[in-house]
């Protein structure tokens, strides 16, 4: 009876419970590449649609005398250095013969949060993110990233 009862608690109960669906992972996917394709095209509008005003992004940097930091990155700094790309990618391309390729790994979904890598290789970098669901949207309130490792 014990048994029975929890069945059918948790079948009732399951409409209230927020869980992945198709169409979480075709948001959170749209978040990271409004992200980094905005930033890429210079579309400071589409940036700030993915990311959290309170966004942090991050990238461990070693100095001339090999020590570590790490360098922030607000949303704001963020929007600026994607209006100021509209000029173009002031980072090196690495494949000029080659159009810009973003590739998005959903790497985790539970309830209101999510973890997603993000990479190219035409400018050989890569994003951590983490996004949080605010109501029917996802949107990025961490970022770290590198470069890719030279092959």
């Amino acid at each position: 009876m014990k048994t029975l009862s929890i069945c059918i608690i948790i079948l009732l109960s399951g409409p209230f419970l927020y869980s992945q669906s198709s169409k979480d992972s075709l948001a959170i996917e749209k978040a990271a590449r409004d992200y980094v394709e905005g930033w890429q095209a210079g579309d400071a509008e589409r940036v700030m649609n993915a990311v959290s005003p309170e966004l942090k992004k991050r990238v461990v940097i070693k100095d001339k005398e090999g020590n570590y930091f790490i360098s922030d990155m607000s949303a704001s700094l963020l929007v600026y250095a994607t209006r100021n790309n509209k000029e173009g990618v002031r980072v090196p391309d690495k494949q000029p013969e080659e159009a810009f390729m973003l590739y998005v790994d959903i790497l985790d979904i539970s309830g209101n949060v999510a973890s997603v890598k993000a990479w190219n290789t035409k400018y050989g970098f890569l994003d951590y993110c983490h996004l949080a669901r605010f109501g029917e949207e996802w949107k990025i309130v961490n970022v770290l990233w590198d470069w890719l490792p030279e092959e």
